[in-house]
């Protein structure tokens, strides 16, 4: 047997099983997350017709997203988008106080009279902005990886790689290389003396020494961390919309009503807003919002009902079959 001892591990971007990377204290957590989120909520808003609030929807919705509600006001023969500084309504839902600042603008602007020149939009019931505890939860993950750097620079890990007889320089460089890129197990090199293709299973290699089982255990509390943000933030995965494509179980639309009730309440409050820009601005054009994962809340709650209706038809075509059998049966008695 020989063995390569004393590797240096930072030269090694990633083995899998531990997750190491050299890119993951490049910037906080929150940061990343954030614009992810962020690029997720654009994507699934999606605004149809042609004229101002089409051109200008994305800014819109970053707006809404950040704050919570925004104003898109008529002002000076043109249409810009204000921050709302402070608003008070009285126990009918009206409007009593107003006060606006365009966006790259610092005064403050009453705007209680003139609401006939605005249409307020809100990102949900409340009014309130999806990141107001984002800092706070992304921290975590931040604890997690300060941990896993911190046992990286402490500790002294020593790789060992074990092979069945004497390899070549190159054989322990390309067995070096592939570990580098998390492919342990498509290594190729060729034996020195006969040429030919060396079996992968004729080495292994193993982690002695440090805390890298400590890190391990770091690196599946940040995915489950990191899991929940994007469940409480309703990241949908694309696996959950294939088993939504491929199934009709009960259980698979339980866990996406939830996904149904958030994309609906967005999406209505987003309703209001273009429906009043509609009236007070009739020649701004006329403007459809699909709001939702690849689906319209509408189209996929239709689709479910769809579906369970074609397999409750399927079912009563099969026990009505079953029945036309055994009525023959007893005939040919």
């Amino acid at each position: 047997m020989t063995d390569f001892t004393n590797l240096d591990l930072g030269k090694l971007p990633e083995i899998p099983d531990l997750k190491l990377s050299s890119e993951w204290n490049s910037v906080v957590s929150y940061v990343w997350i954030s614009e992810e989120l962020i690029s997720y909520y654009l994507g699934i808003s999606n605004l149809e017709g042609v004229g101002w609030l089409f051109d200008n929807w994305l800014r819109i919705e970053r707006e809404l997203i950040m704050h919570g509600k925004v104003a898109v006001v008529y002002y000076g023969k043109k249409f810009l988008i204000a921050n709302i500084n402070n608003i008070e309504s009285n126990f009918e839902g009206v409007i009593t106080k107003l006060k606006i600042t365009f966006l790259g603008d610092d005064t403050v602007r009453d705007f209680t009279s003139k609401q006939d020149r605005l249409v307020i939009f809100r990102n949900n019931v409340f009014a309130k902005g999806d990141f107001a505890n984002l800092v706070n939860e992304t921290k975590k993950l931040d604890m997690y990886l300060e941990l896993i750097r911190h046992s990286l620079e402490m500790t002294k890990d020593t790789l060992i790689i074990k092979t069945k007889g004497k390899i070549s320089a190159k054989a322990e460089q390309n067995i070096i290389e592939g570990l580098a890129k998390g492919k342990l197990v498509n290594i190729y090199y060729e034996d020195k003396r006969t040429k030919q293709p060396v079996d992968p299973n004729s080495y292994s290699y193993e982690l002695k020494g440090g805390d890298w089982k400590q890190r391990e255990f770091y690196w599946k509390e940040y995915d489950r961390v990191l899991e929940a943000i994007y469940h409480k933030y309703k990241i949908r995965h694309i696996d959950s919309a294939d088993k939504f494509s491929r199934t009709n179980n009960p259980e698979v639309y339980s866990n996406l009503a939830s996904y149904w009730a958030w994309e609906k309440h967005r999406g209505q409050e987003r309703e209001v807003g273009i429906r009043e820009f509609m009236e007070k601005f009739p020649k701004e054009g006329q403007y459809n919002l699909k709001y939702g994962f690849i689906f319209s809340s509408h189209q996929e709650e239709n689709k479910v009902l769809e579906d369970q209706k074609e397999e409750e038809k399927e079912e009563k075509k099969s026990e009505k079959e079953k029945v036309e059998v055994v009525e023959e049966k007893l005939k040919m008695k």
